[in-house]
């Protein structure tokens, strides 16, 4: 009775393993709205590498102009990433969370308070 139970455990830890989604690494589209001017909306691109020392995000702005990121963690459900705002060069964290629709939307803020809302989809 003992074996099967411990069959019957690893089993299941094997198939909710297979259930798992991976990181939603690729490419994807989207947008940043500033807390200020909802009705301004900014296209960006991003690319998201699962790299084997770490997952890398890269951010591209409507002007070309490439975003480095730092302190990213990727889930199949959340993003989270920090990068230097370009004009005023202030640290921005982001955490997105996983919508019904399969984008990624979420709050990116700084020290101060101020923030913008991006929304990611693929």
């Amino acid at each position: 009775m003992r074996a099967f139970l411990v069959a019957l455990v690893l089993l299941a830890g094997c198939q909710s393993t297979n259930m798992v989604r991976k990181a939603p690494t690729g490419s994807w589209t989207g947008a940043i709205v500033p807390m200020n001017h909802p009705d301004q909306s900014t296209p960006i691109e991003v690319v998201i590498v699962d790299e084997e020392e770490g997952p890398i995000v890269g951010i591209l702005g409507p002007d070309g102009h490439s975003i480095s990121t730092f302190d990213v963690e990727l889930s199949s459900e959340e993003m989270k990433f920090g990068f230097l705002e370009p004009e005023e060069g202030v640290a921005v964290r982001c955490t997105l969370a996983l919508q019904d629709d399969g984008a990624f939307k979420g709050r990116c803020s700084d020290d101060s308070g101020k923030w913008v809302e991006m929304r990611l989809t693929q």
